[in-house]
């Protein structure tokens, strides 16, 4: 027979997997955002962290298993150092303005972490298996910033937070790129251009921002 002590869970090789798998994830970062998920190979990303190949098939099932966990990673942290400066109860349009300004902030303490995320999103989009990867982190993206914003605007319906966090999402898509491809101050020269976009379509009070029925106000 077994003792009971023998069929308790050993802690510490369950932390030293959950370390592996985070050391992993930032390998592959470092490695897609340099190289491009082509070169992203088991074997690359085993040698960038310093560890064996069987080290990744242990920590990982598939490496879709391994991009997710890139995708949730990095996701996480970025939603975690941007909801700490959403206060709740600003209002919609300064909420907007802080989810922008928050994702300006990461994008700019960690270009490699967006690099990858746009690599992957690419990589799933000709990837007919992949492709369900691109949808997760899209949809993701929306659902947590339209949570950021409800938390500063609980008063708003859910259709306009979504079409909000969904103006949000493609004024920073395309705002990074013009930063990375130009070299230049896009980033903070395009930011309150972009602010002023997106509220300027905020409807009034009582009132939902629907894409499906918008009609811009004529001057």
């Amino acid at each position: 027979m077994f003792d009971a002590k023998d069929r308790r869970p050993d802690v510490t090789a369950y932390k030293s997997l959950v370390d592996r798998r985070r050391g992993l994830v930032d390998a592959a970062v470092r490695v897609i955002s340099a190289e491009g998920v082509a070169k992203a190979t088991t074997r690359r990303i085993a040698e960038e962290a310093s560890v064996s190949g069987a080290i990744v098939h242990y920590a990982f099932e598939t490496k879709d298993d391994l991009f997710k966990a890139v995708y949730e990673s990095l996701t996480a942290v970025a939603f975690t150092e941007i909801g700490a400066h959403i206060s709740p109860g600003i209002g919609l349009e300064e909420g907007a303005r802080q989810v922008l300004a928050g994702f300006a902030r990461w994008i700019e303490a960690d270009r490699n972490a967006v690099l990858a995320l746009l690599e992957l999103t690419a990589w799933s989009l000709r990837n007919p298996d992949s492709r369900h990867l691109a949808r997760r982190v899209y949809r993701r993206h929306l659902d947590l910033t339209a949570g950021l914003l409800a938390d500063a605007a609980p008063e708003v319906d859910a259709v306009t937070l979504l079409t909000t966090a969904r103006l949000v999402n493609v004024a920073l898509d395309g705002i990074y790129l013009q930063w990375r491809a130009l070299g230049d101050d896009s980033l903070h020269e395009l930011l309150p251009v972009a602010e002023a976009m997106i509220v300027g379509v905020l409807p009034a009070t009582g009132q939902t921002l629907d894409p499906r029925t918008f009609r811009p106000a004529r001057s």
